[in-house]
């Protein structure tokens, strides 16, 4: 189960009043048998309808139970804690965001090549990536995130949009020598 939810309460703008970003969660369930649910942040960028999910930001697994009564009710209780949370850190977040504009970049191409070597992607992901910096550049690390997840809306199956969405949210959670690395080497 994969359930992507938008808050109507949290919106805030990045780069300008017209990039509004709404944030929201990612719930999913392990597929382990351990019978747990996982929430992340996940953002929703309007002006070109981009899903972005911050798995390195935040990370919650709630154990459900055996399902008896008092189980179910602290499973209840655990998520809407853990929801509370998540929301909490939406200010820190688009502050991330925000600083991730400050990290320019010098050569786009380099930099794409780099990311898709790094997290294993495949040429024609490659290929949508540069397409989606080409329709919307912004020569800095928030700018190369973006162009991957404006790529997620090109995949074929759920699952490898979400992966997307994913990789673009670990591009904002590198440390900055890290991200420097793609645009160096």
């Amino acid at each position: 189960m994969n359930i992507k939810v938008k808050s109507q309460k949290l919106k805030d703008f990045v780069r300008h009043k017209d990039d509004l970003i709404v944030g929201g969660l990612f719930f999913t369930n392990l597929e382990t048998g351990h019978k747990a649910l996982r929430l992340e942040p996940r953002l929703f960028r309007v002006k070109c309808s981009n899903g972005m999910i911050v798995e390195e930001f935040v990370t919650r697994e709630i154990h459900l139970g055996k399902g008896d009564g008092l189980s179910d009710e602290m499973t209840y209780l655990s998520i809407r804690r853990y929801i509370r949370e998540l929301f909490s850190k939406f200010g820190e977040i688009i502050q991330t965001l925000r600083d991730s504009t400050e990290m320019k970049i010098r050569n786009v191409k380099k930099v794409i090549n780099n990311v898709v070597k790094h997290y294993k992607l495949s040429e024609a992901q490659r290929e949508n990536i540069l397409m989606a910096f080409g329709s919307e550049p912004e020569y800095d690390k928030l700018g190369i995130a973006n162009a991957v997840t404006l790529a997620a809306q090109n995949e074929e199956t759920w699952e490898k949009s979400v992966e997307l969405e994913k990789v673009g949210g670990n591009l904002i959670s590198l440390q900055a020598e890290e991200f420097r690395s793609f645009d160096e080497h």
